[in-house]
């Protein structure tokens, strides 16, 4: 005798299961090669429930993107203002892939408008724990920073096998570009970054 497959009952746990199921092909395929019969076949939902819970599929890249945005904060990487703390973030980010890769697929995809409209209380987050670390004046402004951490963390973390067969770069990396951010924005910068 098989084994019974079960499906999700109940709002909470359709919801759930869309999500996993929408997030496991976003990451595959990305939100534009996805059909919402394939989330629901996977989700082993009826597809006329995802447009209940969901609506559209724009409100459900909407949703995914906010799930995984909530599944990083609550990691809770985003404490204080310190290089140890970032780099326990960046920790944190890279055990979250399937953050970046949604991420990265709906920028391809052209969905980047669906991910802007959500919920972004890490980057925030971000921005005003730095803000109230650095100096007063600061050589550059908080979201600067966040912007440029952001940056080098996705092309890191979405090309870094690339990135070191193309220039040998050690594993290294990502602790040596926090230190050289935490020693420019401490105004102990090298004066051969330019700054």
């Amino acid at each position: 005798m098989g084994v019974a497959i079960t499906r999700p009952r109940g709002q909470q746990a359709v919801r759930e299961a869309v999500l996993e199921a929408a997030v496991r092909l976003f990451c595959e395929k990305g939100p534009a090669a996805t059909s919402m019969r394939e989330i629901a076949t996977l989700a082993r939902v009826n597809h006329g429930l995802i447009h209940r819970h969901f609506g559209s599929k724009r409100a459900l890249v909407q949703a995914v993107f906010e799930h995984l945005a909530e599944r990083l904060t609550a990691t809770g990487p985003f404490e204080e203002p310190t290089l140890d703390a970032a780099l326990a973030a960046f920790g944190a980010l890279e055990e979250q892939r399937e953050f970046w890769i949604v991420l990265a697929r709906a920028m391809l995809d052209g969905e980047l408008a669906e991910v802007l409209e959500s919920e972004l209380p890490a980057g925030h987050r971000l921005v005003e724990t730095l803000a109230t670390a650095l100096p007063d004046p600061s050589p550059l402004p908080a979201r600067d920073v966040v912007a440029m951490s952001l940056a080098f963390s996705l092309g890191w973390l979405l090309l870094r096998d690339f990135i070191q067969a193309a220039t040998d770069a050690g594993d290294d990396v990502p602790e040596k570009w926090f230190v050289a951010m935490a020693s420019l924005l401490d105004g102990n910068a090298d004066p051969r970054l330019g700054c």
